[in-house]
């Protein structure tokens, strides 16, 4: 299952309390994290070679469309609405796949059939 629908909150929140850097009542906590988790969708395109044929790499296709689909429909926009005042006017899709790829590594949730 894509993590669409509950993960782009979070990494949209994420990314703003980045971009606050100091600024941010979590910095503590965010400046503690890495720039990106050393999840299959981060990896370089040569080590995406190496899934080819697999059921990770069905899944990282599934999640990178759901991310860009995401990035364009809603995160963008968001991040452009607010103008120049707005902390998140440089972001890009790259620091949204990032920020994502912090949130899937470290939160997960539990559905009906599992809780």
């Amino acid at each position: 299952e894509s993590a669409s629908g509950w993960c782009m909150p979070l990494a949209l929140m994420l990314m703003v309390e980045q971009s606050l850097g100091s600024e941010s009542a979590h910095a503590p906590y965010v400046s503690a994290l890495p720039d990106r988790s050393y999840v299959p969708m981060m990896w370089s395109p040569d080590e995406r070679q190496l899934l080819i044929g697999t059921e990770v790499q069905e899944a990282m296709q599934d999640e990178w469309e759901a991310a860009t689909r995401e990035w364009w429909g809603f995160v963008r926009p968001v991040c452009e609405g607010d103008g120049a005042h707005s902390p998140l006017r440089t972001c890009t899709l790259e620091h949204y796949l990032a920020a994502r790829s912090l949130i899937t590594s470290r939160a997960f949730r539990v559905d009906d059939a599992h809780g």
